[in-house]
């Protein structure tokens, strides 16, 4: 992971792949470098890495995504077409089963047309979000950071003495609406009150590449 924060992707290749021969069904792994070689546009090494994950786990829908997309810029259309096809009959089905489920539109328009530069797919599944949910959509992110962060900010005040995980959940619930100066600060002050806890030391690093 310090190798990834550092842009060094070949490094970062060299050490996820010590790691794989260690430890060569881990699928979260393999994931990380495939998401690495493609980044370096080794994408025939990433295909094999996704393809090792789809031997493992058949049925993992966000590696048919993630495939496709490595198809769409490797320029190779038609295999792109066939994985995205995957997960657009997933999210079909479920949207056919539950036509008022909101979240099945969400889903659909943010892992599979948004990808797929389906843009006005994805703007018809975001309209429709806001017609199953005319009062609360727009303001649903920031109403539910309003009521989360208070309660872990409580929890890190009340600890004594402080307790990095709770920086941790605090920094995890500042991703999820996109906080990343609040995120990256509490993971900063988790590592300084837990140097060597690798997870926080991973998130952060996944955090800097994420942002530049």
């Amino acid at each position: 992971k310090y190798y990834e924060s550092c842009c060094n992707y070949k490094a970062a290749i060299e050490e996820y792949t010590k790691i794989i021969q260690i430890c060569p069904k881990n699928v979260v792994y393999l994931n990380s470098r495939a998401s690495l070689y493609t980044s370096i546009w080794d994408f025939s090494s990433a295909i094999n890495d996704y393809n090792l994950i789809l031997q493992l786990e058949p049925k993992n829908l966000d590696t048919y995504g993630e495939r496709a997309s490595v198809y769409r810029y490797w320029n190779k259309p038609e295999l792109a077409k066939a994985d995205f096809k995957k997960v657009l009959d997933f999210h079909d089905a479920k949207i056919a089963a539950n036509p008022k489920d909101a979240s099945a539109y969400a889903s659909r328009m943010n892992f599979l047309y948004y990808p797929m530069n389906a843009y006005e797919e994805a703007s018809r599944d975001y309209l429709k979000v806001q017609e199953l949910n005319p009062s609360n959509y727009l303001g649903y992110t920031e109403k539910s950071l309003e009521k989360r962060v208070p309660k872990l900010t409580k929890k890190i005040l009340d600890s004594n003495p402080k307790e990095a995980d709770e920086y941790v959940h605090r920094a995890e619930a500042y991703l999820k609406f996109k906080k990343y100066a609040e995120a990256l600060a509490d993971y900063d002050k988790a590592i300084s009150l837990d140097p060597d806890k690798i997870s926080v030391l991973e998130s952060r690093a996944e955090l800097l590449q994420k942002t530049g």
